[in-house]
């Protein structure tokens, strides 16, 4: 006697299966998509239906619009779409122009929450193209920033500049603000609070220009006028926009790897001001996923750390971008 068992199939997000398996080889890039079709739960199918007249770009922008309007929840959408980013190789370079102009402007006016926690504030900003200034000042900070960057330090030794300066160039094209697409004035005008350390040790200009000499041996050949270099309260050193100054925080958003930059609103909450790059990791490691216990985030909310952005679909993929570095 023999008993058959009717197991029901399980569907899953067409975004977690292309997360899953967007790494195989296919002789069409759109196959990483279409080809889980059959796998995906019914929404996503009526939503990114199969259709090889589309652009890939087009298709991306299908998925990720979907994901965010109907299966990721606040704290795990940055996670989700730089996973989908980083399966399926779409780099910044899909949604930007080198001249920062942005590309296949999406139509869409869907958009997203995410929650982040602020670990740290912008203590200093250098000049655009991490130019020598006239006269650097020396900056308050605690001690915490100072054994941060004494431990940042003992990395440059290892560094090869004609290695690693590929690697670098691909990562910091990630500094992106959230204003490509307009004027960049717009977010210089967003008011914020300027705050600035008040620790009782001090980052002189000779150890400054250092920094920016490090900076500018690593970038050399390539124009750096949207992008500055920034040391945290905790001491890292950053990439960050053009449009980023003293006062700002840098978020860590959970189940990725990625921090932003936020600017305290004069109503509550933030504005999003764009994507931090670390500049004195080592470049042949990839950076680990941040990850809060349920304790870890009651404790950020105590200490008014918690940080709510709103992205819409544009700013969501410039923020989530993958680097072949």
């Amino acid at each position: 006697m023999s008993f058959t068992i009717d197991a029901k199939p399980v569907f899953s997000s067409l975004i977690a299966l292309c997360s899953k398996y967007g790494g195989a080889n296919c002789g069409d890039p759109k196959d990483k998509i279409f080809g889980l079709h059959s796998l995906a739960e019914s929404c996503c199918r009526a939503a990114v239906p199969v259709d090889y007249g589309l652009q890939l770009a087009q298709v991306h922008r299908q998925v990720l619009e979907h994901c965010m309007t109907r299966h990721e929840r606040w704290d795990s959408i940055i996670g989700a779409s730089q996973e989908f980013h980083k399966q399926l190789k779409i780099s910044i370079s899909e949604y930007l122009s080198r001249s920062g102009r942005l590309l296949n402007i999406s139509s869409s006016d869907a958009s997203t929450q995410a929650v982040g926690y602020s670990t740290s504030s912008v203590i200093y900003t250098s000049p655009p193209n991490f130019a020598k200034s006239a006269e650097t000042k020396s900056v308050p900070i605690t001690r915490q920033c100072k054994e941060g960057l004494l431990e940042n330090y003992k990395l440059r030794p290892k560094y090869d500049s004609q290695k690693f300066n590929p690697l670098l160039t691909h990562r910091f094209e990630l500094a992106v603000s959230a204003y490509q697409n307009y004027s960049q004035s717009a977010a210089e005008q967003l008011p914020g609070t300027l705050a600035y350390s008040r620790g009782r040790c001090k980052l002189d200009g000779e150890a400054i220009e250092l920094i920016l000499l490090n900076a500018r041996l690593f970038t050399r050949g390539v124009s750096m006028t949207r992008t500055r270099i920034a040391i945290s309260s905790s001491g890292i050193i950053y990439f960050v926009p053009s449009v980023t100054r003293p006062g700002d925080v840098f978020c860590e958003m959970p189940s990725s790897s990625i921090v932003l930059i936020a600017r305290k609103s004069t109503w509550p909450g933030h504005d999003l001001i764009g994507r931090a790059i670390q500049f004195m990791s080592d470049p042949t490691e990839n950076p680990s996923n941040f990850s809060f216990s349920p304790m870890d985030v009651q404790q950020m909310k105590e200490l008014g750390r918690e940080v709510t952005l709103r992205l819409g679909l544009d700013t969501l993929q410039m923020m989530t971008a993958w680097s072949p570095a």
